[in-house]
């Protein structure tokens, strides 16, 4: 869409303009009347097919997207009070002469309180 939208060097025109001979409308608006003529009844039918289609397409590739995302992920096993874990520097302001360089990670730390599955406080010293 961006391509055959997107005004090219040469030509002065869009790819999609110089096909057609009209201008590229991404969502065009359909009449709120019926149409008289049967053929073209016939066309914003199978419009309307070919869009539930796509649509369709769009969710059943998402799922499968989403299935071989999870193919190799595996449930974190529940924390417990007293637990020792470690803490990620990612957010932390270290004193560091460089970031890249420093620890990832700082720890073991003890969890003291469990607020939801994934969000625990620790005990720092």
């Amino acid at each position: 869409v961006a391509y055959n939208n997107a005004v090219h060097s040469s030509t002065g025109l869009i790819p999609f303009q110089i096909n057609t001979g009209m201008d590229f409308v991404l969502m065009p608006e359909l009449p709120k009347q019926p149409p008289t003529s049967m053929s073209l009844m016939e066309w914003m039918n199978s419009l309307k097919k070919g869009w539930e289609d796509t649509k369709k397409a769009l969710v059943e590739a998402a799922k499968n997207y989403k299935a071989q995302a999870d193919k190799h992920r595996s449930l974190q096993p529940p924390f417990k009070v007293s637990d020792r874990v470690y803490l990620s520097t990612k957010y932390l302001r270290l004193k560091l002469a460089s970031k890249k360089l420093g620890p990832k990670f700082l720890g073991l730390f003890p969890i003291s309180k469990i607020i939801n599955p994934v969000t625990v406080q620790l005990s720092l010293p």
